[in-house]
Order: structure tokens, then C-alpha cells, then sequence
């Protein structure tokens, strides 16, 4: 009896097959101790100088546009704060913000660890109605042609990367060890920092922020709508938002009077202070503060030397 011969190209198919089942094996282990699939095992990586990004499949123009933006966020928070501040960003879409079980809608960024953001890949239908509730009118226009999406969508995801860059100077700040004696005083810093950042790397979008932050402010009922406890612990996306505002509001004025660098300032005060900020000292080199608190919050919260 003649044996049967092995044709080459079925050898070559077996071997093929075995590797590819070597290859699947961690993946499908991963899966198995997750208890099931998860699109999360499945995030690419892009890595820079301080800024490592995780991003859905499909997404590498939005993964390496962020990568580029925080890079700038962490230089930034080196030269104002003196702290390094390694980040990872998980550019998601729909499906993995859901896996990762992220609090916030999608189209908000939130930051999940000390050093972890996670941010939305791509605007749609969902994050444009979020973000028209959220202004309470339509959506700005973005100039530009767009890569991925309708202007609108599009426009949703310039207002997150525009919130994203303050969650990132939080994050920067509380990595810092600079805090100050009164609890409005950190969310001063930060949009000081953030309207900092804006002035030095986007100066072109300066009106247009200006007024996403004073539409954010008219929705939650406008200046001096709650009272200072209450936006510090708001209730709602909409208290929140109104409560960034007026620290913005707060970092807008200082930044008319002291120009470019209005977080050199005010961080250069706290380095003289090693690191501890007053609400007195901020007061008193700073002048328009004492206006602003009696105006942003309802109940006129206690001015130090008024």
C-alpha cells in the first residue's frame, strides 16, 4: 500500500494555523480572566516624550493630535510648577468609554487615576446633544476641514479637548504639593494655568473661549447664581461647569492685567511661599480677586483684608 504523501502547501497551512493560535493564546486568556471579551484589550499605544496615549483601533489621527496637546500641558506644568507629570490618555470610542466604565458621559473628559485621562476619540450624535444641553445653544464653529465627523461633531470635540486641558492642570496641580488656605483658591490655579495655556499655544481661539465660558456660566444661572460651598461640591455637569466659569472668569481678569503669563505670576508668588498660598497675600497682589469672589458666588464669600 502506498502511504500518502503530505502535499507542501498543507504543511505550510498547519503551521500557519498553529501560530496564529499561539499568537491568539494571551489575548484569549486575557478575555477569559476578564471574564469575556473586552474592547479594552485591544487599545493600541503611541508613546511620547511624557505622554503615553491608548487609543481605539481606527484612531491614530486623534491618539497623535492629543499626544501633541498634552505634551504641551506637561511642559507647561514643569515650567510653572516645577513638577513633572508623566500622563497616560485613553483616546476611547463609545463602545470602550463604556468599558472602562468612565462616570462621565462620553464627550467629557475625566481623569481616572493621578496620572490617567480619559478622553472621547470621536464626536457623534450622542456627544453633539450633550454639548448643546450642556452651552444651551448651538454648537461654535470650528474652522477647518474635518477629518472624521460633521462640523458639529466635530465642534463637540474641540469643547472636550478644551475642559480636558483643564482636568490635566488639575491633575498637575494636585501632583504638585502647591495648595492654598482657602478652597477656591485651587480651582483658581487651574484655570489660571489653563487660560495660560491657551493664550501661549492657541491665542486665535481666545474669543471663542471666552464666550464657551460665559455660555457655560448663563446656563448655570450666571454670576453669583450658588453659593461657594455648593459649586465646589456641585450636583450636576451643569453646577460644574458653572463653577470652572467663574474661576475662568477670575483667570480672564488676571490675565488682562498681567498679560502674557498670568500663571508665571501667580506661581511665582507661590514659590516664594513654598508653595503655600494665602487667600490675604493672593488678595493683596492681586486686587481684582476681591471683586470677582464678591460677584461669582452667591452669599459673598468672606474677602481676606476686606
Amino acid at each position: 500500500m502506498k502511504k500518502r504523501q503530505r502535499h507542501p502547501a498543507g504543511l505550510l497551512t498547519t503551521a500557519i494555523g498553529v501560530a496564529l493560535l499561539f499568537c491568539l493564546l494571551p489575548v484569549l486568556a486575557s478575555a477569559s480572566s476578564s471574564g469575556g471579551y473586552s474592547p479594552l484589550s485591544f487599545l493600541l499605544d503611541l508613546r511620547g516624550d511624557s505622554v503615553k496615549v491608548r487609543y481605539t483601533p481606527g484612531s491614530l489621527d486623534r491618539a497623535s493630535h492629543s499626544q501633541d496637546r498634552f505634551e504641551l500641558v506637561v511642559s507647561d506644568c514643569k515650567n510653572w510648577t516645577h513638577n513633572p507629570l508623566p500622563m497616560v490618555v485613553y483616546v476611547l470610542g463609545p463602545e470602550e468609554w463604556q468599558a472602562a466604565e468612565v462616570d462621565r458621559p462620553y464627550g467629557l473628559p475625566q481623569h481616572m487615576s493621578a496620572s490617567e485621562l480619559a478622553v472621547a476619540s470621536w464626536g457623534d450624535a450622542q456627544t453633539v446633544e450633550l454639548w448643546r444641553n450642556l452651552l444651551g445653544r448651538r454648537l461654535p464653529v470650528i474652522e477647518g476641514t474635518a477629518l472624521r465627523g460633521s462640523p458639529e461633531e466635530v465642534a463637540s470635540i474641540a469643547l472636550q479637548n478644551l475642559l480636558a486641558v483643564t482636568e490635566a492642570f488639575e491633575m498637575c496641580l494636585a501632583a504638585s504639593g502647591i495648595s492654598g488656605d482657602q478652597p477656591w483658591i485651587d480651582g483658581f490655579l487651574v484655570q489660571v494655568m489653563a487660560r495660560s495655556f491657551i493664550q501661549k499655544h492657541e491665542a486665535g481661539r481666545l474669543s471663542e473661549v471666552d464666550g464657551i465660558f460665559a455660555s457655560l456660566s448663563e446656563r448655570g444661572g450666571g454670576p453669583g447664581a450658588i453659593s461657594l460651598n455648593q459649586a465646589l461640591e456641585p450636583d450636576s455637569l451643569t453646577q460644574w461647569l458653572w463653577a470652572e466659569a467663574q474661576f475662568y472668569e477670575a483667570a480672564r481678569l488676571l490675565a488682562e492685567e498681567e498679560g502674557k503669563a498670568p500663571a508665571k505670576a501667580v506661581f511665582k508668588l507661590a514659590g516664594k511661599r513654598d508653595g503655600k498660598l494665602t487667600a490675604a497675600d493672593l488678595v493683596a497682589h492681586f486686587p481684582l480677586l476681591a471683586d470677582w469672589l464678591k460677584a461669582a458666588f452667591e452669599g459673598q464669600p468672606v474677602v481676606p483684608g476686606q
